[in-house]
């Protein structure tokens, strides 16, 4: 876990024949999501690899898993956790009195800082090397990525003491860093113009109209900040973009705008797009966008359902007397419709299956929501 930053999970799982020493690496199939993925090991790893598999084959020659217990059976979670509580406490390592306790999966956390925190050290360039990152780590989108980045309280900081506000670059010149010159902070009007004028129509390709969506969006925001709080626009910054000032623009643009429902989504997620474009080119505003992502816009009011009357039922059952054939294929269908409670487009398209059909048995309608057929039997006698 700590040399591969596995998952818990993943460790306990992992198969006898999952492990190729002699090739130097690991297979971890089907895990979280669906996903696999092969990880190589370095020599020291497989050496300690190596002294573990003599000593459970030796006692158990034909093992499923590759660490089991002392029965031969998988190692299961609550084992893992005593074992790392117990270790832990050995080494005489303080506890936090509230809150999250020490955890393997903590192993996890450090494996994603340790890596990045080595890449800031060698100068190397953090945004082409996190694709690698990610893959390994088994993460389905890079949000993941910048999750367990962002959790380490000294990320944040190690990285702007490590790489203070210049106005050019950061990280040996390799990262852009769009700062302001004098407080150091993510220049917000350089990510958005680069986000409207470059990022959009060049590397997304969305059409003007979209972009202008967003910048309209992005208006709206300013026009909040504005009128309500109070800040100019020159004086506008990331800090703005905390959940407090976005929940404050959410019921501004409902109770003083009036907006719709869908609006209001709409608007937030452009924000939201800003956000997490900013933190894939500025570390630092990794938290912010995750903060932001946790936002909901609020829920579209449901409409109330309309449904007829007993006399309006009565009326239209009534409709037809059936004294044509046309007039009876029309009572037919309004019965069917009425007695089976079944969509329109199930009822006309219902099919011939046998010439006489059986009463005991349930007629089966064409697959017309959902994944497959459905069986209709009436619930009235």
């Amino acid at each position: 876990m700590h040399s591969c930053g596995l998952r818990t999970g993943e460790t306990r799982a992992l198969q006898a024949g999952q492990v190729d020493l002699n090739a130097g690496h690991i297979d971890i199939v089907w895990s979280k999501g669906h996903r696999s993925r092969r990880l190589p090991l370095t020599g020291q790893v497989i050496e300690i690899l190596e002294a573990c598999d003599r000593t459970s084959r030796a006692r158990f020659a034909s093992r499923y898993t590759f660490f089991v217990s002392a029965t031969g059976n998988q190692v299961t979670a609550a084992t893992v956790g005593k074992m790392f509580g117990r270790i832990w406490d050995q080494a005489a390592l303080p506890r936090p009195v509230a809150g999250q306790q020490p955890r393997p999966y903590d192993f996890r956390h450090h494996f994603a800082y340790a890596n990045i925190h080595r890449w800031m050290k060698q100068g190397n360039d953090i945004a082409a090397l996190l694709p690698y990152l990610s893959r390994y780590m088994g993460h389905a989108t890079f949000d993941s990525t910048y999750y367990y980045v962002h959790t380490s309280p000294d990320f944040i900081d190690s990285l702007r003491r490590d790489h203070p506000g210049e106005p050019g670059t950061a990280a040996g010149g390799r990262i852009p860093m769009r700062r302001d010159p004098q407080t150091g902070a993510p220049d917000f009007f350089s990510f958005a113009r680069d986000f409207l004028h470059a990022y959009m129509p060049k590397t997304r390709g969305l059409s003007p109209k979209t972009i202008e969506a967003y910048r309209i969006s992005l208006e709206c925001f300013l026009s909040y900040l504005a009128e309500t709080e109070r800040i100019n626009r020159d004086r506008v910054s990331f800090d703005h973009f905390d959940r407090q000032h976005l929940k404050g623009w959410m019921t501004w643009m409902i109770d003083q705008r009036h907006y719709a429902t869908k609006t209001v989504a709409l608007r937030l997620s452009a924000v939201k797009a800003l956000l997490a474009y900013a933190a894939h080119e500025d570390l630092t505003l990794v938290a912010l966008s995750q903060a932001a992502k946790a936002l909901k816009a609020p829920a579209r009011s449901r409409m109330p359902i309309e449904y007829l009357t007993e006399p309006q039922t009565r009326a239209i059952l009534a409709a037809f007397t059936g004294q044509t054939p046309k007039s009876r294929r029309n009572r037919m269908l309004l019965i069917l419709l009425y007695d089976t409670a079944a969509r329109v487009g199930e009822i006309t398209s219902l099919t011939l299956q046998e010439p006489l059909p059986d009463r005991s048995r349930p007629r089966q309608l064409s697959p017309a929501r959902g994944t497959g057929p459905a069986s209709c039997r009436s619930p009235r006698k």
